[in-house]
């Protein structure tokens, strides 16, 4: 290669040293050619970055009274036995049943969610009643329980429930009642 000629950084072909582009490629030649033309790629990702990042801070969390989040634990509570009872005629209704910790964290049980369901699996009503008491169940362990659900205009036994724990908390903090 002679004094007068250069190698081009995109194709490799030799070129004269003077040349503003590469004849075989059509790089522009010069100090900051490559990096000029990489610099959109560099600033779309930039740019992307910048986007999401912030978005991804501003998420919301789950919130709940400090400790583990319960949203990931969901499945380890099983709610178990579960019977609707009617202490009096033209009386509310009560839940009552049996909650076993399968994972390996205490659990605080806040609110129950009760979806009674038509004789084809349609979702008839859903419920969501609150534990007048809070209780821990323990891994491994089981808890009974029993909650007012109030009055049901439903009572033929097509009807089916699926009952399941839809709000608990740390139950190795300290709760603090609203």
């Amino acid at each position: 290669m002679d004094a007068d000629t250069k190698t081009c950084p995109q194709c490799a072909e030799a070129i004269k040293s003077a040349a503003k582009v590469c004849r075989y490629c059509g790089l522009r030649q010069g100090r900051f050619a490559l990096w000029r033309q990489d610099l959109p790629i560099y600033l779309g990702c930039l740019l992307v970055c910048l986007t999401l990042v912030p978005l991804f801070l501003l998420l919301p969390e789950e919130k709940g009274v400090g400790g583990r989040k319960f949203s990931g634990h969901r499945a380890e509570l099983l709610v178990l036995e579960t019977t609707l009872n009617q202490p009096r005629a033209n009386s509310d209704f009560y839940l009552s049943g049996v909650i076993t910790n399968q994972g390996n964290h205490a659990w605080r049980t806040h609110t129950l969610e009760i979806r009674f369901l038509d004789a084809e699996d349609k979702l008839i009503d859903a419920r969501h009643p609150r534990i007048s008491e809070p209780f821990v169940v323990l891994p491994g362990h089981t808890h009974a329980f029993r909650t007012l659900i109030g009055e049901l205009a439903f009572t033929n036994s097509t009807v089916s429930h699926h009952v399941r724990v839809h709000e608990a908390t740390d139950g190795d903090r300290p709760w603090k009642p609203d």
